[in-house]
C-alpha cells in the first residue's frame, strides 16, 4: 500500500465572535461532510493540527489530492451557530513547521487584519441569493 501524500492548509476565520477550536473543527468538518458525504470525508482526511485563538487561525492536514475539495467546502461556510462566519484558505505546505511559520509572518497578518476589519465593519454581512443556482 503506498502511503498517503498530507499536506497542511492554513484556513483563517472571521467572525463577529471569537471562535474556539472546537467550532473551527465543527464549522469545516460538518460542511465537509455535507457536500461529500461521509465516503468523500473520508478520503479528504482532514484533521485540525494545529488552532491559534488568539489569530482565530487553524492549520488543518489533509490529503495532496484533495486539497481543491477543501477550498470547495469553506466556500459554502456562511454562518456556524447563528452567527456569520467566513472562513478561506490562505497558505498550503508539505509541512506543519511553514504553516507556522506563514502565521508569524508580519505581511499575512496585515492583509487578514485588513480583511477582518472590511468584513465586519459592514452594516449587514454579506449574503448569498440561493435563487441563483
Amino acid at each position: 500500500m503506498i502511503k498517503e501524500r498530507t499536506r497542511y492548509i492554513v484556513i483563517r476565520f472571521i467572525s463577529s465572535s471569537l471562535m474556539n477550536e472546537r467550532d473551527a473543527w465543527k464549522a469545516v468538518s460538518s460542511e465537509i461532510r455535507k457536500l461529500y458525504g461521509v465516503y468523500g470525508a473520508a478520503r479528504v482526511g482532514l484533521y485540525l493540527s494545529y488552532y491559534d485563538f488568539d489569530l482565530q487561525t487553524g492549520i488543518f492536514r489533509s490529503s495532496h489530492n484533495c486539497i481543491p475539495h477543501v477550498r470547495v467546502g469553506l466556500c459554502y461556510i456562511h454562518n456556524y451557530n447563528n452567527r456569520y462566519l467566513y472562513a478561506f484558505s490562505d497558505y498550503v505546505s508539505g509541512t506543519l513547521k511553514k504553516c507556522k511559520e506563514y502565521l508569524k509572518n508580519p505581511k499575512s497578518q496585515i492583509i487578514y487584519s485588513n480583511l477582518r476589519e472590511l468584513l465586519l465593519t459592514q452594516e449587514e454581512p454579506l449574503k448569498h441569493n440561493d435563487d441563483s443556482y
